[in-house]
Order: structure tokens, then C-alpha cells, then sequence
């Protein structure tokens, strides 16, 4: 696996300090960075798999504190990455911490001391080590003297991250892994001879491309395992190494179509399934003697399905990074919080679970939540108090006691649901303006944000596009998932190194109110890293189709949650006065469901007298509420002409009308009608819906549109002109006998009158009779 940074340390001095911040801080940028998680001192020579990382990196930083010399891996590190920098060109970066460089280049102070022991010991290897610890220390660093006149670390920090983004930037010498491996052969058979040798418990010498011994590949077909201490990142490597003479378990597993961060193991059993995810979640690192009993609980014979490594004395369950961080994020995919997932191995998570009382469900888990008594690293508790105090003082601002968020609730569990589905990338929210869009995808950003690695709520994108352009508002984007400035100029994210950081972070993004399904892919979604989510909330349907993968359609207030909404804002309280209760129920009923107008309503009528609210009622009437209609009128400013007039026609005429009706009238007067309707169904102005037989002797469809877009409509139509003569279209009997009386038809396109009224008509091209209502007949 391919690593943008190598981190080289000692873990006894600074694991849980500075090395956890800066190791936080990388990664916060989408960095992949190796850090070895083993506390076990290894000895004198490195693992393979920690050699290969090594050398598949661009950049190693050695963080060289006072006992760095003291330990032997760490000087085998030291003298691979020299080695990587020597032969490949790979930036070094040494941070002298607490440490003076001089007695780095001179090897004195405690690195004298540290030294002279090992010399003491006999060990080949000293040499060497002194040599490229020297040469280390001749480097440009970071001098972190921690003195009380010293900078804050977190200074400190925050350059040495904006210089490795600047050199990884630059750098254009780096050789890739697999180019290297071409050229070293001879590693490659030392790579495979230690591998054979730690599976086989013998000391094995191939010299040959592949394994012609007959006895070594018999041996092999009888060893029995799952998992494998070694970086394979491709297929030639695992047929070099001879895994293809391994029972079928561990080929069941490994060989599978691309060896990639995602390996799929659907083909494992049951057992072995459960058996590899304890390990990944749990087991990792750990004594054999310790798992021992849960092994022996879970199925006598699990032990004979483990290769285990022998390190020095002890005999400790390994598995490469690969494996392991695979196994955590198929348990991170079950299930968006951490109490609905079948194993907990974070302290944070369970402290989450049991924290929202969420007993029943923890009693569900599948498998057992395990305590780790390890210690957590300054940064882990840093990041859990922060996520605390920014979840109380949201959960404070944004409580369930906000009207805004007044039935809401069962909306944003269908969302989390298509969001738990791992099919569902990328999630589109639909619905009509006012409806509540916004504020159902800034409810679930608010639930499950925390959750991942990067999160950004780019509100009104389309209004935002026309201030600042696509490009400054993708950089903005970039920047708050990767925590630092990004200029992209291009039409594509063309840079490699963002590409990879991108790819290396678990984010959650909402695009709120885009207007065009090219933004999507624009933005650099498929980009983001494995386990991402995106919602993409839209007027309009047809853009959502082609760019996302599940469509929900945002459902308009019922009646009793349209009181406390309204109730809310009028009252400030969820129940309506009783002496109030009938003019209430004569505004929900114009809303009709729409968030935006109850609250908008509700707010202009807050400590008004009755009075008020009754002239209130009758001004709905005639003049329609500006702030409402500006909403609703963006819809309206988006369409074409074509889809202007139609949508105009079915708000004076044909709303509740049967659809083909429709389509055949309108088909008279412009031509591609029925395409102007569909594309108002899909922008949420017109709603389709079918009637049964019992209703109208037969199954139809019709074409309607909510009661505020028609009143908008009509509105639309009577700001042309003061005088109803002027006005494209007429539908008050008012109107339409003061242009007959005084003969003023000339404006005139479309007219519905009564059937006693058809004199002096002139330049009109649709003129609707209507009957009264217990009248079936409609003559046109």
C-alpha cells in the first residue's frame, strides 16, 4: 500500500504526546500515513511488511527524542529510511524533540550512552546504525526544545504539516513501490524466503522464481490460515510468495478480484467471518495466552486456523494494517451510530451507546464490547472532549425543542436509513420550496457528522454559484475537508497528492439547493474516501437522477404537526389558545403543510390580537404573503418560457384537472406540452396523483399543484398590470366582466367565464364555459 508519510518514533516517549497530535494533525489533511501500532519492542531487524512501508512512502518524518537510540527497531528504521533516501530520493524530515541536533550529528549525550550499550552487546549492526543515525542529524529539522521560551508544540505542528504538503506538493522524484520492486529482485527473494520461513517454523533459502520444491509447497498445502503479517497489495506478489500452495482458506480470502483497501471476504464462513473481524476489532497485537479462553469459548479448533508469528519469546496475534483497518470499517458500514454496530472497540463508542440510554439495542450487539486497557494518546482524549462540548452546545442551540424542527423526526430516520445502506452514496433530498428541505439535511448533519472524519454543510449552493463562481466555491469546500487552503484552478481536482487525501478521509457533505447535476461530480465526490456520504438536497428531480443513487421526497406537514409548528411560532408554545383555535385551523389550512409558510405566518401573528388575525385571514384572500412567495418564486424564475406558461395555464384552469385533459388542451397551444409537464412534475410545481374506480368510474391520473403555488401563479399573473385588460391571462368573474364592459380584450390570450357572457371578445385563445358544480357537463 502506497503511504504519502512514514512516521518514525519512539513509542515509550512520545506515542501518546506528540506523536499522537502530529499523527492527528496529517491525517486531519487526508494524509495516509503509516504509524506503527505495535508497543512490543521487535528487535535488532524490522518486519518486511515495516521495511515495504518504508519504502512505499515519499516522506518519513523521525521524531528523534532522548531514548530514540535506545531502541534497536528504531535504529533499523532509521537506516531504511536512509538507505530509501539515498537510492529513491525520499524526503527526510528529522524533529529534534527535546533533543539537541548536535548531539544527533556527534552521537553524544544520551545517544552516547545508548550506543555504547548496544556496542556492548556485540551487535553487528552498530555500525551501520551510527552511521545513518549521523547522517540523520546533519538534516534540516525542527528543533523542538520544549523549554518554557519555547513555541506552543501545536505551532510547531501546524508548520511542520504545511511543509510536508508543500515538499509532497513538489516533489516530482519519488519512486513508486512497484517501479522499485521491478529493479530489486534480490529483496524480493529475501522478502518471500522470511515469509515461508515464518509459516513453515523453519529457516527457508529459495533461490528460484518459483517454488519447485515438491516437499516445501506439500508443506504448505497442509498449513491452515487467515491471516497473513505481510503488505500484499497485488496478485504477482501473492503467486511469487506461493500462496497459491496454502490451503483454500487463506486463498478464499486473499485472492479475490483487486487487492485493494476493500478486499471482499463473502465467501468466508460464518465462523471465520466472526473470527477475523474479533481479531481486527479486538485481537490485534495481542498475546496469544491473553486470547486464549475466547478463542477456546468461541470453537475448540480456532487456534488451528491463526498463523501465529513469533516475536522474540512472545507469540502475539498479528495482522498487517491492511486487514485490520478492512475489519473495523465493514463493522463502521453496519450501521451509521455506534450502538446499532456488533462489536465496540472504542472507549468513545461505548461511552456513546451507553451514554443515550440505548440499552435495548446494546443488548442486541452480536458480539462482546471488549474494554482496552491500553492507554489513549492525548490526541484521542483531545478529539473525544471536543466532540463532547461541540455535541452539548449543539444539542443546546438545537434541541428537539425547536420549532424548526417540528415534525421532523421520522423524516430523518428514512434518511439515516438510506444512508446506512452502503449501496447509498450519495442521497438526494427532493421536495418543493418551503417544504423543509434544508432543515431536514442539517438535522441529520447534526446526528451523524461527529461520526466522521471530515464533515462540510455547503448551504445554497445556487445562490452562492452566482456570488462567487464554481471554482472559489469548490476550493472552499476542499479546504474544510482537508483542514488547510486549497487552490484547484482546473475543471478537474487533477492534483494527484488531493486526489489521495481526499481518498484517505471518511467525510459527510451536504450540498443544499443545487440547481444543476454536473456540480455534483464537479465538487469531487468520487474522490472522497470509502464509507463517505453526501446529500444533495433539490428542486428538482431530474438533476437528482443523474447524480445520486436514492431519491427521498421531503413530505409535507401533517395536520396535527402543522398546529404545534404554527402553534410554535404564534404562541411560542406547541398548543394553540383555545380562543384562537378556529383561526388557527384556517391558516394550517392554507399552508397546507408547508413549513416555510406556517412559521412565516405563524411569526407575523406573534402577540396580535384576534382581531389582527382575523383581517390577517381575509388579506391571504387577495394579496398572498411576499416573504413566502419570494421562495416559492425562485421555481418559478428557473423555468422556460414554455414551462412559465404552462405552469401559469394549470394555476388559472386545469389544477385538479384529469392529466390527459390537460396535455390535450395545452397540446393545442404550444407545441412539446407534455414534455413543459413533466419537467414541472420533477421540479416539484406540479404533483401528479391517481384516482380509483370508486371515486370516478374508472382509474385516472391528474395534475395538481399545492394551493400556495397556485395562489403564486395567480399573483404572478395580476403584478403584469393593474388593469385586469392587460393581464395575459383572467379568471375572476370581477375581472372578466369589467374588460367585457369596456371592451378591453386586446392583452387577452386565455378567458374563463360563465356561460352568459360572450360578447365583444377579441385576440382570446382559450375561453372556458364552466357549469356549477352539480352540473357534469363542460363544453369548450
Amino acid at each position: 500500500m502506497k503511504h504519502q508519510v512514514f512516521l518514525s518514533f519512539r513509542g515509550e516517549d512520545t506515542r501518546l504526546n506528540f506523536t499522537s497530535h502530529l499523527l492527528k494533525a496529517l491525517k486531519d489533511t487526508g494524509m495516509n500515513v503509516f504509524f506503527d501500532e505495535e508497543t512490543l519492542e521487535r528487535g535488532e531487524q524490522i518486519s518486511p511488511a515495516l521495511s515495504n512501508a518504508i519504502v512505499a512512502s515519499n516522506l518519513s518524518i523521525i521524531i528523534l527524542s532522548k531514548d530514540y537510540a535506545s531502541s534497536k527497531s528504531c535504529l533499523a528504521e532509521v537506516s531504511c529510511i536512509m538507505d530509501c533516501n539515498r537510492t529513491q530520493q525520499q524526503i527526510v524530515l528529522p524533529i529534534f524533540y527535546h533533543v539537541d541536533p548536535s548531539d544527533v550529528r556527534n552521537l553524544g549525550g544520551s545517544f552516547k550512552t545508548s550506543f555504547n550499550d548496544h556496542e556492548s552487546k556485540s551487535l553487528d549492526q552498530v555500525q551501520g546504525w551510527k552511521n545513518s543515525f549521523a547522517e540523520v542529524g546533519k538534516l534540516k529539522g525542527w528543533h523542538i526544545e520544549g523549554g518554557k521560551f519555547d513555541r506552543p508544540e501545536t505551532d510547531y505542528i501546524k508548520d511542520i504539516v504545511e511543509y510536508v504538503i508543500k515538499k509532497l506538493m513538489n516533489n516530482k522524484s519519488s519512486i513508486a513501490f512497484e517501479e522499485l520492486r521491478e529493479n530489486t529482485k534480490t529483496r524480493d527473494e529475501i522478502f518471500r524466503n522470511n515469509f515461508l520461513s515464518k509459516v513453515l517454523n523453519q529457516e527457508i533459502h529459495i533461490l528460484t522464481p518459483s517454488i519447485g520444491s515438491t516437499f516445501i509447497r506439500e508443506r504448505l498445502n497442509n498449513k491452515k490460515g487467515i491471516i497473513i503479517d505481510y503488505d500484499v497489495d497485488d496478485l504477482d506478489l501473492l503467486d511469487y510468495l506461493g500462496v497459491k500452495h496454502l490451503v483454500m482458506e487463506i486463498n478464499k480470502f486473499l485472492r479475490v478480484e483487486e487487492l485493494t483497501k476493500y478486499i471482499s471476504f463473502d465467501e468466508l464462513d460464518e465462523l471465520d467471518n466472526n473470527l477475523f473481524l474479533d481479531i481486527a476489532c479486538f485481537f490485534k497485537g495481542n498475546y496469544k495466552d491473553e486470547i486464549n479462553a475466547y478463542l477456546t469459548l468461541h470453537s475448540p479448533y480456532m487456534l488451528g486456523n491463526i498463523t501465529l508469528l513469533s516475536t522474540r519469546e512472545f507469540l502475539i496475534i498479528s495482522m498487517h494494517d491492511l486487514f485490520g483497518e478492512m475489519g473495523k470499517d465493514f463493522v463502521h458500514q453496519e450501521a451509521i451510530g455506534p450502538e446499532k454496530c456488533s462489536k465496540l472497540w472504542s472507549l468513545k463508542n461505548v461511552y456513546q451507546a451507553l451514554r443515550y440510554n440505548k440499552v435495548k439495542k446494546i443488548m442486541k450487539l452480536s458480539s462482546l464490547i471488549r474494554y482496552n486497557n491500553q492507554f489513549e494518546s492525548e490526541s484521542a482524549y483531545i478529539k473525544d472532549i471536543v466532540e463532547d462540548v461541540v455535541e452539548k452546545l449543539m444539542n443546546r442551540k438545537f434541541g428537539s425543542g425547536s420549532g424548526e424542527l417540528v415534525g421532523i423526526d421520522d423524516q430523518k430516520e428514512m434518511v439515516l436509513k438510506l444512508m446506512e445502506q452502503a449501496e447509498n452514496r450519495v442521497i438526494g433530498i427532493w421536495g418543493m420550496g418551503g417544504i423543509g428541505k434544508t432543515t431536514l439535511a442539517d438535522a441529520v448533519y447534526k446526528e451523524v457528522s461527529p461520526k466522521f472524519e471530515g464533515r462540510c454543510f455547503l448551504q445554497n449552493v445556487c445562490d452562492k454559484l452566482e456570488k462567487q463562481g464554481m471554482e472559489s466555491l469548490r476550493n472552499d469546500l476542499l479546504s474544510e475537508l482537508l483542514n488547510k487552503k486549497i487552490q484547484v484552478s482546473t475543471i478537474t481536482i487533477g492534483s494527484n497528492l488531493i486526489q489521495e487525501r481526499l481518498n484517505n478521509k471518511r467525510v459527510f457533505v451536504v450540498l443544499d439547493d443545487v440547481n444543476d447535476s454536473d456540480l455534483i461530480d464537479y465538487f469531487g465526490i468520487q474522490h472522497f474516501g470509502d464509507g463517505s456520504k453526501i446529500l444533495v438536497t433539490s428542486r428538482d428531480k431530474q438533476i437528482l437522477k443523474n447524480g445520486v443513487d436514492k431519491i427521498y421526497e421531503v413530505k409535507k406537514l401533517n395536520e396535527n404537526h402543522s398546529l404545534q409548528l404554527f402553534s410554535k411560532f404564534a404562541f411560542k408554545q406547541l398548543n394553540p389558545l383555545a380562543d384562537f383555535r378556529d383561526l388557527l385551523n384556517k391558516f394550517v389550512t392554507y399552508a397546507q403543510g408547508s413549513p416555510l409558510a406556517l412559521k412565516v405566518l405563524g411569526s407575523r401573528l406573534y402577540q396580535r390580537p384576534k382581531e389582527e388575525w382575523e383581517s390577517a385571514i381575509e388579506k391571504l384572500k387577495e394579496y398572498p404573503e411576499s416573504k413566502i412567495f419570494k421562495v416559492l418564486k425562485t421555481s418559478f424564475d428557473g423555468l422556460d418560457e414554455l414551462e412559465k406558461n404552462i405552469f401559469l395555464d394549470i394555476a388559472f384552469f386545469f389544477n385538479h384537472e384529469k392529466k390527459d385533459f390537460v396535455v390535450e388542451m395545452l397540446s393545442h397551444c404550444y407545441n412539446g406540452a407534455l414534455c413543459g409537464i413533466s419537467n414541472l412534475l420533477d421540479k416539484c410545481l406540479l404533483n401528479s396523483h391517481t384516482v380509483n374506480k370508486l371515486q370516478v368510474g374508472n382509474t385516472s391520473q391528474f395534475i395538481s399543484m399545492h394551493d400556495l403555488l397556485e395562489e403564486m401563479g395567480r399573483d404572478i399573473v395580476r403584478q403584469e398590470s393593474k388593469d385586469p385588460g392587460k393581464r395575459s391571462r383572467l379568471r375572476s368573474p370581477k375581472d372578466v366582466h369589467h374588460v367585457l364592459k369596456y371592451n378591453k380584450t386586446s392583452q387577452i390570450d386565455n378567458l374563463r367565464l360563465g356561460p352568459t357572457i360572450c360578447e365583444n371578445i377579441l385576440n382570446v385563445r382559450f375561453l372556458n364555459f364552466y357549469f356549477p358544480p352539480t352540473d357534469n357537463r363542460t363544453k369548450l
